[in-house]
């Protein structure tokens, strides 16, 4: 080969060269096979929504049981997840909530013109129950021990919550305080853990707004007693966050929020907007039913409201315990909805009340020690009583007021709670003892 060739050969090699070069430093520059299929997929995946739990279907169709008025139908099914898995809380939290929504119905009553469940004493089931979210509260902390989520976090808190409405119900409040505390510093572990968790930041709505509804006195010795402060109007953000997004809280905080709205502030509208979802999901839940007509007749929407209490009438209640308060409950509604469009309600000056009337006046008047004023107004509640043989109606007085006092005005100047003779003055709705209820019972 000549020396001209010999040169073309070793510039064509030194081009082949720095090609290869050029081709590696690129290469190099690539990731590795495995993880580019990895990030490939990655980014064509639906991102993950932080913040909410994952329940299985047998859960949910518990919970479906329990909301749409059939605890005892949603109690196997919650014994069964807890023989699967007997260290995790879901199966304990699901049979408490079905047997707490039991308890609720039995202890409903109308009192302040409101269907509610107030204030009862002891139940034998009371032990079972408080076993039950023992249990739950003990899986969970269990479970934190090994390795802490949010997830955990919020199965103790509510387990703390559910301990917390038996305890409002039965009217201690220092227990009511003491879990209430401890479900809250739950809660706000979850959400330093994840501030997605839409389940938490209900349960910490419902500390915040009932907390803010307490006396100034309970308010003040509430300093004294290391129990941590709330805000309604946080609260009630925090319930709308839990009822839009939540999982296990989702209906239960729709319901405490339209209960809130109705008896703490008297915002009807608010209330009724709030709770009629309930009523669209779940149309033969006779609860459900009498809290939107009870709502539709504070508004004075009458023939909104009477459809919804002839509902719960009719409705099929498993339990015959709870359908016979259910009866009760819509019945008096009813009559107390046909009294009102014949008759100019409530309000009956003591002149000229009928004899029945005046004979519970001169009753007050002698429990008083005092002769009260003309203007005084006397209020009447009509209790009715059904039985299969017979049915009767009575009147008996509700509330007495001064002008501006009135029975469903929470923040009015003071009104004598309903009982004789220990009559109880109060600046906050009454509850059947004359002080606010701490928690809410659902």
């Amino acid at each position: 080969m000549t020396e001209r060739g010999t040169i073309k050969v070793e510039a064509a090699a030194r081009c082949l060269d720095q090609k290869r070069r050029v081709r590696a430093r690129f290469y190099k520059r690539l990731p590795d096979p495995l993880f580019a299929t990895c990030l490939f997929g990655l980014l064509l995946a639906s991102p993950v929504s932080a913040g909410n739990i994952s329940l299985p279907p047998e859960a949910m169709q518990a919970m479906d049981k329990i909301y749409a008025d059939d605890p005892d139908a949603a109690i196997p099914i919650a014994r069964s997840i807890e023989q699967a898995q007997p260290d995790h809380p879901l199966g304990y939290l699901l049979e408490a909530e079905a047997l707490w929504w039991k308890r609720y119905c039995t202890a409903c009553e109308i009192k302040y013109g409101m269907v509610e469940a107030w204030k009862q004493s002891k139940q034998p089931e009371d032990k079972v129950y408080l076993g039950i979210t023992d249990k739950e509260i003990s899986a969970a902390q269990s479970k934190l021990e090994k390795f802490e989520t949010a997830e955990m976090h919020v199965y103790a808190g509510m387990g703390y919550d559910l301990e917390a409405r038996i305890y409002a119900l039965r009217n201690e409040n220092r227990n009511v305080a003491r879990v209430g505390v401890k479900g809250r510093a739950e809660m706000l572990r979850a959400l330093e853990l994840d501030p997605q968790m839409a389940d938490a930041t209900a349960v910490l709505g419902i500390y915040n707004y009932y907390v803010d509804t307490l006396s100034p006195v309970v308010k003040l010795l509430r300093l004294f007693m290391g129990i941590p402060g709330g805000n309604k109007e946080n609260g009630v953000k925090q319930l709308q966050v839990g009822m839009n997004q939540g999982v296990l809280m989702a209906v239960d905080a729709r319901f405490i929020l339209a209960r809130a709205l109705r008896q703490y502030d008297q915002k009807y509208e608010q209330a009724l907007s709030t709770a009629e979802p309930l009523g669209v999901r779940y149309p033969h839940n006779p609860i459900f039913l009498l809290l939107l007509g009870n709502l539709n007749a504070e508004l004075g929407q009458d023939a909104r409201a009477e459809p919804y209490f002839r509902s719960a009438l009719r409705s099929q209640v498993p339990d015959s315990v709870c359908a016979a308060r259910i009866r009760e409950i819509a019945s008096s509604f009813l009559l107390s909805l046909h009294q009102h469009s014949s008759i100019e309600p409530a309000a009956l000056d003591i002149a000229r009340a009928p004899a029945v009337e005046r004979y519970s006046c001169g009753l007050f008047q002698m429990l008083l020690g005092v002769r009260l004023p003309s203007c005084v107004r006397l209020y009447f509640l009509t209790t009715i009583s059904i039985s299969p043989e017979s049915s009767f109606t009575f009147a008996v007085p509700h509330v007495v007021g001064f002008p501006l006092a009135s029975n469903r005005q929470p923040n009015s100047p003071p009104f004598f709670s309903p009982h004789c003779p220990a009559f109880t003055a109060t600046t906050y709705h009454p509850d059947p003892v004359g002080s606010p209820a701490v928690f809410p019972c659902v």
